[in-house]
């Protein structure tokens, strides 16, 4: 302000009076633009100010009032947005005219060096005013932005740092979405991969060509209709996922990855995901680090074996052509952390999608799946479950538990694993045309071919199954129905005859009289050291079992639907899927309280079923009409 005083001195007293409304006014100015941006942002991201965010007090019953009350209450802030911003466009305009009266009067009255001297001092303080209005503009608009998606992610935060880097809000506010969340990306839509598989799946056949027109066309107006103009309430979602892409594109030293179980984001610096890694794939115990590349070798036996598989006619050519590979890639490892575990070790994961193994092991676990859950005691869903427990009497001289497989892929012994295939040869012939010794001959391949590559070395897993395939889960299956009839005749032979046993995959539920329940941990446990499992008593007559909870009433059992996470994150209403997946998820919940719980218990379950879809951001009038 010594200019002012300055030109005073020169030009006069009124003229200091002048210049110093002139620089109040552009100062006043710099500062309406900055609300008028954020009132305009906040309008445009549908966002309200904390200025005017009331809730009426109002005495309403019915939940349809309710709802129509939070409308119209909606809309009246909607409006008063609108009008504050009309407010602040009429003061800018007027605020402007008389900047401009100013600065015509100082114009006449001194020289034009000097008026460009003014001109120049006043923009520099205006630009000086306007940056930090933006700046703390843009913050509070922040803060707005995060409390919003904090409501809409019920269970906050969903994200755990374990870095000393502090996140920038918008990157905290994505990950706080949760990996199901589903933003569309207007710019970079999938086309080139969408015709590469439609392509492979089309290519050998005969009216290929009718549906590449038909497919191309269908593309070409999804395009054109791409092409409008799009709004959404949430499309500052969207952009915030496209900052939050690019920053951690830029941010090298940090790895986001999802935690080992449940829902949970987890932040991490690369140095120390990598040094776990580590300390992960040197445990010798575990895994062995070999010299070369097994990929090349391992595809070359896998395609000749195809290749007599189509020559013998075990395989039709077009079968022989979808499981051939001809360019891949080796395994590759990813830890998940363990957040539940003191140090948040990291579980190993190997990937073996498009690699030598892949679509052989799919296809043999095709046929092997025909020979699974043919055993008396298998169930293949709680539906099942449910219907068969409620049909058994108890007494109180009868404890109930559950078994379960300690790591149950890596602890799978791989030639006990062959030898069970083998005995079971006799209903697995039934399901295909190729011969014993050759299936076998590809199921060892697969299974020993555990090999892959972490930061250019080559490891291979000394023992068990490989993690990632799609053929460990059938096999291992195969594994436990072999230990679950060698389990209960040696049992029976010892006059231990459980009265109820059912098991799904590696989770057994069992009861027996209670002094026979640790004989029949230990001949569970007896056939392989390293296969082994750990037993939950059941506490004040009721035990879990998959999502139900199993309890004593006088001499017969009920059943309740329980949730796994009664908070956790299912697909949310926010999300940008189609409607009817979100209708049918919701259905799903209440489907399976209808089901899985006694009459009794429907009541309760219902409103967890209602609180996990509120927390997901569904509204009432939707959860009612599906729950009523």
């Amino acid at each position: 302000m010594f200019f002012v005083k300055s030109f005073g001195r020169q030009y006069g007293y009124r003229l200091e009076l002048t210049l110093r409304n002139y620089m109040k006014l552009q100062l006043k100015l710099a500062r309406l633009r900055n609300r008028k941006l954020f009132l305009l942002n906040c309008r445009r991201t549908k966002i309200v100010p904390n200025g005017f965010d009331f809730r009426l007090d109002l005495e309403i019953e019915n939940e349809q009032s309710m709802q129509k009350a939070e409308k119209i209450t909606k809309k009246f802030k909607q409006s008063l947005l609108s009008l504050l911003i009309s407010d602040c466009l009429r003061s800018v305009s007027k605020l402007k005219k008389a900047a401009a009266a100013q600065l015509n009067h100082i114009a006449e009255c001194v020289s034009c060096e000097d008026f460009e001297y003014i001109k120049n001092a006043v923009k520099r303080k205006e630009e000086s005013v306007f940056g930090r209005s933006k700046s703390k503009q843009t913050r509070k608009l922040e803060i707005l932005k995060t409390n919003k998606i904090q409501q809409l992610c019920h269970k906050s935060p969903w994200v755990t740092n374990h870095t000393d880097v502090e996140l920038p809000d918008f990157l905290m506010r994505t990950l706080q979405l949760g990996g199901g969340f589903n933003v569309p990306d207007l710019k970079h839509p999938p086309y080139v991969r969408l015709l590469s598989e439609i392509e492979s799946c089309i290519h050998w056949d005969p009216q290929a060509d009718t549906i590449r027109n038909e497919v191309s066309n269908a593309i070409i107006n999804h395009i054109n209709y791409l092409k409008q103009p799009f709004h959404s309430d949430n499309e500052w979602i969207r952009k915030d996922v496209i900052k939050s892409s690019k920053y951690l594109a830029e941010r090298n030293d940090l790895i986001v990855t999802k935690a080992d179980k449940g829902k949970l984001t987890v932040v991490m610096n690369k140095a120390e995901y990598e040094s776990k890694m580590l300390t992960l794939v040197n445990d010798t115990e575990t895994y062995e680090e070999i010299r070369n590349d097994p990929t090349s070798s391992t595809l070359k036996k896998i395609n000749a074996m195809f290749d007599q598989w189509s020559q013998e006619e075990w395989i039709d050519k077009c079968t022989k052509l979808k499981l051939k590979v001809y360019n891949c890639n080796p395994p590759r490892v990813y830890g998940l952390p363990k957040t539940h575990k003191e140090g948040m070790p990291l579980r190993l994961i190997n990937s073996t999608i498009e690699t030598a193994t892949y679509n052989a092991a799919k296809f043999l676990s095709s046929i092997l799946n025909g020979i699974v859950g043919k055993t008396d005691h298998h169930i293949v869903n709680s539906f099942e479950f449910v219907g068969d427990i409620r049909q058994h009497i108890v007494t109180n001289e009868c404890a109930w538990f559950s078994l379960d497989v300690v790591s149950l892929f890596t602890n799978v012994p791989v030639d006990y694993a062959i030898e069970s295939v083998r005995l079971r040869w006799g209903e697995l012939e039934e399901h295909t045309k190729i011969p014993e010794s050759s299936f076998i001959a590809m199921l060892e391949l697969v299974l020993t071919s555990t090999f892959f590559m972490h930061q250019g070395r080559f490891f291979k897993q000394k023992f068990g199954l490989p993690m990632g395939s799609p053929l460990s889960p059938v096999v291992a299956n195969i594994v436990l129905e072999r230990v679950e009839r060698s389990a209960l005749e040696q049992l029976h032979q010892e006059g231990i005859v459980p009265i109820f046993f059912r098991r799904y995959v590696d989770d057994c539920l069992s009861s027996v009289r209670r002094e026979q329940v640790e004989r029949m941990l230990e001949v569970f446990n007896s056939f392989h050291p390293r296969l082994q499992f750990t037993i939950e008593l059941e506490e004040d007559g009721q035990i879990r079992f998959l999502d139900t909870i199993v309890r004593r009433e006088e001499d017969h059992l009920t059943t309740e639907w329980t949730p796994k996470d009664s908070e956790g994150r299912y697909l949310d209403y926010n999300s940008s899927s189609p409607f009817n997946h979100k209708k049918n998820s919701a259905i799903a919940l209440v489907d399976r309280v209808l089901k899985l719980s006694e009459v009794y218990y429907r009541s309760n379950a219902l409103e967890v079923v209602k609180q996990i879809l509120t927390n997901n951001n569904y509204p009432g009038s939707l959860c009612n009409k599906i729950i009523n």
